[in-house]
């Protein structure tokens, strides 16, 4: 074994509960070890508030609640990190929050929507280290963010079919809008966090999973 595989193999693993192809793209562009979980959320909860970063962290902190732990067998070290995250929309004139589209027509109509309006992306994320006593999950740590941009997304109605072929996954996607790949073709203007507006806020994620012990 080389000296590169033994540092990978001291390197931490981030447990990751989110579907998202972009944050692991985002994950694997950090070089940060990560492995999947499934989580039951519905991805739509009730906060005694309007707030915009409120309600999105809120979904997030909601998929951890909702989030099968690895079996205490299943993982070799003493610990775990585990990371859920939600990335919503908001038109900031009709002050509407989009998630994601029902179908391709309703994606046809976001896409429509969000290109007459300056826009609004956050992602709030839920971060959290367990430790094993008494053969259990025992949590330790754990950090709550927001992070976001503010963003002109315009996609021309002669480039709507040329968008969803190119980007099949934007009916997946929140505010059926995808920023990177092809979708860079229409990102007017961004104010702020470029990967918390794909899905994964990587500064403060490395920031705080530092904090933590994390070992990269």
């Amino acid at each position: 074994m080389n000296d590169l595989s033994r540092l990978s193999d001291q390197c931490d693993v981030l447990y990751l509960g989110s579907q998202s192809m972009s944050r692991r793209k985002l994950l694997d562009a950090a070089g940060i070890r990560y492995k999947i979980l499934t989580h039951s959320s519905q991805e739509c909860v009730a906060v005694p508030t309007v707030n915009f970063d409120d309600y999105v962290q809120s979904i997030a902190c909601d998929k951890m609640q909702h989030l099968e732990l690895p079996t205490i067998d299943s993982v070799n070290e003493n610990h775990i990190f585990i990371l859920t995250a939600d990335t919503l929309v908001k038109a900031m004139q009709s002050n509407q929050i989009i998630g994601k589209p029902d179908d391709l027509e309703h994606a046809r109509s976001i896409v429509r929507l969000i290109s007459t309006q300056p826009l609004q992306i956050l992602t709030g994320c839920c971060l959290k280290k367990f430790e094993k006593e008494n053969g259990a999950w025992i949590e330790k740590n754990s950090h709550n963010w927001v992070t976001g941009a503010f963003v002109e997304f315009v996609v021309p109605e002669e480039d709507i079919n040329l968008y969803f072929e190119k980007l099949p996954g934007v009916v997946y996607a929140s505010g059926a809008s995808i920023i990177d790949d092809f979708g860079q073709c229409f990102l007017k203007s961004i104010n702020g966090s470029h990967s918390a507006v794909i899905g994964l806020p990587l500064f403060e994620l490395r920031q705080n999973l530092r904090s933590m012990g994390f070992l990269f």
